[in-house]
């Protein structure tokens, strides 16, 4: 065995066209004609011209992510006017690989003495425990790379120029067989290193030097959803950062993704790896809140804890990505209302549908993004079910006191104010709940479900054709679940058994009241923010005309 944990590699030890070191073969770099190109990248005091050997010319590198991103020499260019130079360890890469953009980040990589490539990309393959000799066949490398895609819309083909072999038993022997060489090859793979570097989790890198980084893959917030995108924490009990990235064009936020591969690798919790959006008025550490208003986030100094509903997600290895958009201090309004931020984008129709409130960012979101697993918002008088209606996802409202509303900017927390779930999946919003909410405090049912109910007052507004659907679908739901179906009228059962305190109120008039309630408490939760705004400005804070009206 070499020394910092390589691991004997049996077999031959060169094959065109790409190099497989063996355990006596010096460091070097894999040389092929055809795979070297040039490219100018940008740093912040100078152009540099380097040679990115061993990638393939579709390939883009740039450093500096305040610029925008240089354009490759033509790939039939081979005239090789070029020089070598020494690339910023301490920085950031952000690079294009198969048409996506990525970035490589410094803060987190793994040192592997063996390794010494100005660039390359990367894929490591954790090998299963064996006694003596582990031999990795054609087969086996196949079902890897199969479950890897499966799995995983950070990795791509192109992240296997550099293979590696990873086991946690340094005496282990690794045969790669002639089989397994070819595949490698023809899947563009030009060295394959075997290693028992601790702490070397399976997935895609970026090789820089001897650092084996991390990479996200970026992703635009092209329906405007988010109030700010995060980098993917690193330290359990650090701040968040903000992700200071924008789109290739400029024109939008982007969003970092870390690898399904390694997220879910570090833990078997359920949370594990799971992407997740916050509404901007739960707290987290390290970031300002909003509450969708800019002169409450000019107020307030970045939280110094996160919310406990959040805390539970990060501590069980989700994946907190940004804070989405919302309607100002949670008080419902239409995209033409908004002034302080513009309105998220609904995905539905024409696109320039409502998206609801006052959780439209998160439920544009996770209409939206087919990366997003989970999206977060809150509920006081159907904050999360109506825009979940409206945008066509799963919104899910627990019951009162099954989330903790600790770290949660309060609009009427007494009675009203949870925190919900917004989602794509039924089974993973059920899954999600499940482990996410205080089991301590909540009750099962003391008998079973065993009616669906229609109420056709809520179905009159409806269109005709969309009530029938409705209809057709709780009678499939009760057949399916073999309960009773019943239609029912809460008017006309209102009038038979309304109390006498209602003093011959409609049902509608006597739920608007109650509706109302909240606007008592949604105000005086205001009060701190007024009066340190004035202290702040010497004047009031705007009000929206909505809030206006309700306060």
């Amino acid at each position: 065995m070499q020394p910092g944990g390589m691991l004997a590699c049996a077999g031959h030890a060169h094959r065109a066209p790409g190099r497989i070191r063996a355990e006596d073969e010096q460091p070097g770099v894999f040389e092929h004609p055809d795979k070297v190109s040039l490219f100018k990248v940008q740093t912040s005091d100078c152009m540099l011209k380097r040679t990115f050997a061993a990638l393939p010319t579709t390939m883009k590198w740039f450093w500096d992510t305040t610029h925008a991103l240089p354009k490759p020499a033509s790939p039939s260019d081979t005239s090789r006017n070029w020089s070598h130079g020494t690339l910023d360890a301490g920085r950031d890469a952000l690079f294009e690989a198969a048409k996506a953009r990525y970035v490589a980040v410094c803060e987190n990589y793994v040192h592997v003495p063996s390794l010494d490539r100005e660039f390359s990309l990367a894929t490591v393959f954790t090998l299963p425990q064996s006694h003596k000799l582990h031999e990795v066949t054609a087969t086996w490398v196949r079902d890897q790379v199969a479950t890897y895609i499966s799995l995983d819309d950070v990795f791509n083909e192109q992240f296997m120029a550099t293979v590696i072999f990873h086991s946690s038993d340094q005496d282990v022997d690794v045969k790669v067989t002639d089989e397994a060489r070819v595949y490698l090859d023809e899947h563009g793979t030009e060295e394959v290193i075997c290693t028992s570097v601790p702490q070397l989790k399976p997935g895609p890198y970026a090789l820089v030097g001897k650092q084996l980084r991390d990479v996200w893959k970026l992703v635009d917030d092209f329906n405007g959803t988010c109030m700010s995108s995060l980098k993917p924490k690193q330290n359990v009990d650090g701040d968040f950062e903000p992700l200071m990235v924008l789109s290739s064009d400029n024109r939008f936020s982007t969003f970092a993704l870390p690898s399904r591969i390694k997220t879910q690798a570090e833990s078997d919790s359920l949370f594990a790896g799971m992407r997740v959006l916050v509404k901007d008025n739960i707290h987290l550490k390290g970031v300002k809140t909003s509450v969708g208003n800019r002169a409450f986030y000019e107020t307030y100094s970045p939280q110094p804890a996160s919310a406990e509903c959040i805390q539970k997600l990060i501590a069980g290895s989700a994946v907190i990505l940004g804070k989405t958009k919302m309607n100002y201090l949670a008080t419902w309004e239409e995209p033409v209302q908004y002034i302080d931020y513009q309105a998220p984008w609904n995905p539905r129709a024409d696109h320039y549908q409502s998206p609801g409130g006052s959780s439209s960012g998160s439920a544009a979101a996770i209409a939206t993004y087919e990366w997003l697993d989970i999206a977060i918002g809150t509920d006081t008088w159907g904050s999360v079910t109506r825009p979940a209606l409206w945008c066509g996802c799963y919104g899910l409202r627990p019951t009162f006191g099954a989330v903790s509303a600790h770290g949660i900017e309060p609009c009427c927390q007494r009675v009203f104010d949870t925190a919900g779930i917004l989602a794509r999946d039924l089974k993973k919003c059920r899954d999600f709940a499940a482990e996410w909410l205080l089991s301590d405090v909540l009750q099962k049912t003391p008998k079973p479900f065993n009616l669906v109910i229609f109420p056709v007052d809520f179905w009159k507004v409806i269109d005709s054709e969309q009530a029938a659907i409705g209809r057709e679908f709780a009678q499939s739901a009760a057949t399916h679940l073999k309960v009773d179906y019943q239609e029912i009228s809460f008017e006309e059962l209102w009038l038979k058994t309304s109390p006498e305190d209602a003093k011959g109120c409609t049902l509608s008039e006597f739920i608007d009241w109650a509706a109302d309630v909240q606007d008592y408490d949604a105000y005086h939760n205001c009060d701190d923010f007024r009066e340190k705004y004035r202290e702040l400005t010497g004047h009031a804070p705007y009000v929206s005309p909505p809030n206006q009206k309700a306060w």
